[in-house]
């Protein structure tokens, strides 16, 4: 019995399955890039809703947007006294919280501090803005990360034909770390 042509066939089935997910990706990534440009709120614009809500500093924000759903901004605010994450549900389109509610605070949150934040000369927004401008694409996610011995942001862009772009930028000096 040859099992050659079986094995055959069954490989062209694996490849031909994994061109289809990489196609439903590249088009979902699309469809996300347009919704993201058709918002009339920027990432940057909905962290500074969220921080004049809630009175502290954003630590990580994303654009929401699964088919079929409402897309929305998710922007994490850390209270001035770091004992409480608030997170923000934010309208794309006009900037309205639409809802909040408390989260927990993680070991990894917790290593981020409001002192730790106001230390530090680059913004999580200064962060997004320089993402941006590197890669020509528009913020979709971005966060604050505790290193071994500093803050570093990571900010995610994407642009309107669906290519992202992920950059690490320290936090101490605005410099760009990696991106890819």
């Amino acid at each position: 019995m040859n099992f050659r042509p079986r094995v055959t066939m069954g490989l062209a089935w694996v490849t031909m399955f994994a061109v289809a997910i990489c196609a439903q990706a590249s088009q979902s990534a699309k469809h996300e890039a347009a919704e993201l440009h058709r918002a009339k709120l920027s990432l940057i614009e909905a962290i500074i809703a969220a921080e004049k809500e809630g009175g502290g500093k954003a630590i990580s924000a994303a654009f929401e947007f699964k088919r079929g759903n409402p897309a929305y901004f998710e922007v994490k605010v850390l209270s001035p006294d770091g004992g409480k994450l608030t997170r923000y549900e934010l309208d794309p389109r006009s900037g309205k919280v639409r809802d909040t509610s408390n989260e927990a605070l993680e070991k990894l949150v917790t290593r981020v501090t409001p002192e730790g934040l106001a230390h530090v000369s680059t913004t999580l927004i200064h962060a997004i803005a320089l993402a941006e401008e590197n890669s020509g694409g528009h913020a979709v996610s971005a966060e604050v990360e505790h290193e071994s011995d500093h803050l570093a942001y990571s900010v995610e862009t994407v642009k309107v034909n669906g290519t992202s772009q992920k950059t690490r930028i320290r936090a101490v000096d605005g410099k760009i770390l990696s991106s890819d």
